[in-house]
Parts: C-alpha cells; sequence; structure tokens
C-alpha cells in the first residue's frame, strides 16, 4: 500500500445523489485496525469531511442488544460473513462504535463485535450505538436532517475512554463516552438523553455554528438539552426532562 494521492473531483450532483456539487478531493484510505477501506472525500476549499464511500461491502443485518439502561432493544449491526459488528450503513452514511478499553488513543480502538446477531458482552457499547441510532432517526424522521451534518455524515461513537471518567463529548468529528466513576456516583454516560445533547453539538456545529462562549455558548448547551430530551421522548415515548439521570448522579453521596 502506497501513501493516498488525492485526486480532484466533482461530489455529488444528480437525480440519485443527495450531496450537492462539490469540488471534492478524493483519497483511497485503507486502514488495518478497526478493517476499513473507503474512498474518502474531503471539500477542497474547507477541507471540510464530506463523505466517505466504503470498498469492503458487508452487509447490514437486524440485530438487538441487552443495553445499559434500555433493556434489549433492537438495532443495526453490520455482518462481514463470519462476526457481526455494531457498525451500519442504512442510516445516512452510516453509524459505527467503537471501545477504546478504557485508553484514550482512538487509533487503538476496537471493533465491538459478536459471535451471533444477538449482542450481549457489551451492555454500554450497545446502549451508544442505539443511542446514536435513535438520535439519527429523531432528526431525519423529524427534521428531515441527515445526520449532524445533513450530509449523511457517519456518526463514530468511542466507548469506555479512560478510566473514572466522568464526562461525554462532542469534538468536532466524533462522540466520546467515559464510564463514570462509581465511588463517586457516576455510571456510564450513554444515556438516551445524553447521546442526543453530545450529537446535537454535532448538529449546531453544521448549521447555527454558535460560537462556545458566554449567551452563544449557553444557548448551544441549552439546544443540545432539550434535544437530548426529544431523543428519549421519541425513543421511549416520554421523558423525565432530567437530563442523565440514570447516571445516578452524586448517589454516593446521599
Amino acid at each position: 500500500y502506497k501513501f493516498p494521492q488525492g485526486e480532484l473531483v466533482i461530489m455529488g450532483g444528480g437525480d440519485a445523489e443527495r450531496y450537492v456539487p462539490t469540488l471534492a478531493w478524493k483519497f483511497d484510505i485503507y486502514a488495518v485496525e478497526p478493517l476499513s477501506r473507503a474512498y474518502i472525500y474531503i471539500n477542497a476549499r474547507t477541507g471540510a469531511w464530506v463523505t466517505a464511500l466504503p470498498l469492503i461491502h458487508t452487509t447490514n443485518a437486524p440485530s438487538s442488544g441487552t443495553t445499559l439502561y434500555n433493556g434489549l432493544v433492537n438495532f443495526t449491526a453490520d455482518y462481514t460473513g463470519s462476526l457481526y459488528r455494531l457498525s451500519q450503513t442504512s442510516s445516512g452514511g452510516g453509524i459505527q462504535t467503537f471501545s477504546l478499553n478504557n485508553g484514550t488513543t482512538y487509533t487503538s480502538a476496537t471493533e465491538v463485535t459478536s459471535l451471533t446477531s444477538s449482542f450481549e458482552a457489551d451492555p454500554t457499547a450497545n446502549q451508544a450505538h442505539w443511542g446514536a441510532e435513535r438520535t439519527y432517526d429523531y432528526f431525519k424522521s423529524k427534521h428531515n436532517r441527515d445526520s449532524y451534518n445533513n450530509l449523511g455524515g457517519v456518526i463514530n461513537s468511542y466507548v469506555h475512554y479512560s478510566t473514572n471518567y466522568v464526562n461525554a463529548f462532542w469534538d468536532g468529528s466524533r462522540m466520546t463516552y467515559g464510564d463514570g466513576n462509581l465511588s463517586t456516583g457516576y455510571k456510564p454516560l450513554v444515556t438516551l438523553d445524553i447521546c442526543g445533547h453530545e450529537i446535537t453539538h454535532g448538529v449546531t456545529q453544521f448549521s447555527a455554528n454558535l460560537t462556545y462562549s458566554s449567551e452563544s455558548g449557553a444557548l448551544n448547551e441549552s439546544f443540545s438539552d432539550i434535544f437530548g430530551e426529544a431523543v428519549e421522548n421519541f425513543a421511549k415515548g416520554s421523558n423525565d426532562w432530567l437530563m442523565g439521570c440514570e447516571i445516578e448522579i452524586g448517589r454516593a453521596h446521599v
């Protein structure tokens, strides 16, 4: 494999395309772990991500798994012919969920896999994957928005970040979830409303692009709070107006 050379192309256009015609650099990118090969398109004028078209073709498969907070749920996974993995391309450009195994290096993340279509080994990863799917479905069905950037951007989620890490965040291109700290009363931060809250930061970034400071920063957070509750209501049929209450904040101090 050689160092990829960019090819200048026009991405999108035509009745069957959901992308507006965009001048883009096209790269053939291969990754060993997690296994991936795809054409990656980068906006030639702004450097922004446009999309990825996979070259390793697998099959979206109806799957299920036990989640940390919502019991047994159904979601879409990927079948490689020998393994099922928490990855799919049926929701926009796709939803992928990886484990950092309590590390902090994203290039060392591993795929979450199962020998069957029933995922039982990692309820935290199942919760994040399902939460990302339901967040995508909410914005698509209620607002006709195709992922956070309205261009089918892949929603990448990384669970088990670091050790005793009490936070979840959107970093401009992906989701990261800590496992909390049980000694201080925090469980893993992967509830439905937290998933919706953090991914909504991506929606805000690619729409209003509010500066994260002062009043505009407060609006940024409040939009995420409200949409997080909207996602919870969409997925469960009800919501509690309490952000992340399932992680039992502060229970150790009660």
